[in-house]
């Protein structure tokens, strides 16, 4: 058995490591938009149900404008280390989960009357006159980022493979 080989190898495979471990998991991540929710956990929660005319019943769970999705990318690389995420300001709350209390402006308020107007809907129009300030809202768990199992399993298969690959 020839150690200056083996190791040799094994700098070779952790030169290339972080970055391709990286790619599995930002692709990993990406597949969770599809089947809404990651492999081996359990599926997202869906959204409050729209009105029948609204097209928010024929997207994704958390697709709206596709932003987020495309904001999934690998922020830093280290020796041993590396870093997934998103730069987007509300990636985290719907990843984790959490309450978020948005203030209503005039804009806002602006925006709801014309919604009223569009679909006719009460709903729109209590958002319109109400004396609030703010609308404290929860916003369920929907995890797209995190390292379960299947992601262990992938990058576990993944090493595998290239040190057999090395080793023929």
């Amino acid at each position: 058995m020839n150690f200056t080989q083996i190791l040799a190898d094994i700098r070779l495979v952790q030169a290339n490591f972080m970055p391709e471990v990286g790619n599995i998991a930002v692709n990993h991540f990406l597949e969770a938009f599809k089947k809404e929710g990651l492999e081996g956990e359990p599926a997202w929660k869906k959204r409050k149900e729209a009105g029948e005319a609204d097209r928010t019943e024929r997207r994704g769970v958390l697709i709206k404008t596709g932003a987020l999705r495309r904001s999934i990318r690998i922020l830093r690389i280290g020796q041993d280390t590396v870093q997934i995420g998103s730069e987007i300001p509300y990636a985290q709350i719907q990843n984790e989960g959490g309450t978020t209390n948005p203030k209503i402006t005039a804009k806002s308020r602006k925006f709801f009357w014309a919604k009223y107007k569009e679909t006719g809907n009460p709903k729109w129009k209590r958002m319109a006159t109400t004396k609030e300030t703010s609308f404290h809202v929860e916003i369920p768990a929907r995890p797209y980022m995190k390292v379960t199992t299947a992601l262990k399993s992938e990058i576990t298969k993944h090493i595998k493979a290239k040190f057999e690959a090395r080793n023929r």
